[in-house]
């Protein structure tokens, strides 16, 4: 999985705004509020990952009960699928 389209994530305060740049912003025009969990995550979904790779990937940035982060990972990339940005 990876993103469908081209996000710029700029730190507004204290959290992160995505929003979609070049001809991707023709497509997608919602603006993204995350924190800087969801900015990690959509930082590598910009490439071709597998879930398994991602959970791994945020466990190695983050301190926590694997479980939980697996747990957590497949609650925002169900939100991705909802909002049709996976490809």
């Amino acid at each position: 999985m990876k993103l469908k389209y081209k996000f710029e994530i700029n730190e507004v305060a204290d959290s992160y705004v995505g929003v979609t740049v070049e001809e991707s912003a023709t497509q997608y025009s919602n603006i993204l509020f995350l924190n800087s969990t969801g900015k990690f995550i959509m930082e590598n979904l910009k490439e071709e990952i597998s879930m398994d790779e991602l959970v791994y990937r945020v466990c190695q940035h983050y301190e926590g009960d694997v479980g939980a982060i697996k747990s957590e990972v497949h609650k925002f990339i169900c939100k991705l699928t909802e909002l049709n940005l996976l490809s």
